[in-house]
C-alpha cells in the first residue's frame, strides 16, 4: 500500500516513493492525479510527489474526507484549494485546470457549494 495513515494525527498521511518517506498534511494536497501507473500528489506549496500505484490506492484514505472528490477517473480534488467549478474543469488556486466528467459534475457542483458554505473547524 501506498497511503500510510498517521495514527497520531488524523490530519496527516505519509507515502512512499522512490526519494523516501513522506509525511504530508491533507490540507496542503490541492490534487492527485494518475497517468499511466504513476500517482502525482499536487501540493499547494507547488511541490509534486510521485508514486508508481493506481488511483484507488488512495480513494479510501482521501474520499472519506468530504473535502476530497473524485472529479475524474484520473483525478482527485481537494475543494478548499479550487478557486472556480465549471463544464470544463476545475481550477485550482495554483492554477491547473482539473478535468471534470460530464457523469460527475453535478455531485462536483452540489460537494463544492457544500465545501464553501461550511464553516472551517479549525480541527
Amino acid at each position: 500500500m501506498q497511503i500510510i495513515p498517521c495514527e497520531d494525527n488524523r490530519q496527516t498521511f505519509a507515502i512512499k516513493t522512490r526519494n523516501g518517506i513522506f509525511r504530508i498534511p491533507f490540507e496542503m494536497l490541492e490534487y492527485v492525479e494518475v497517468i499511466n501507473k504513476t500517482v502525482s500528489l499536487h501540493l499547494a506549496d507547488g511541490r509534486i510527489h510521485e508514486v508508481t500505484a493506481a488511483l484507488a490506492d488512495f480513494e479510501k484514505e482521501l474520499l472519506q474526507r468530504p473535502e476530497f472528490v473524485k472529479t475524474h477517473r484520473s483525478y482527485i480534488i481537494n475543494l478548499k484549494h479550487a478557486q472556480s467549478i465549471a463544464k470544463d474543469g476545475a481550477v485550482t488556486d495554483s492554477g491547473h485546470v482539473v478535468p471534470v466528467s460530464r457523469k460527475r459534475r453535478g455531485k462536483l457542483y452540489d460537494d463544492y457549494i457544500s465545501c464553501l458554505l461550511t464553516p472551517e473547524t479549525g480541527v
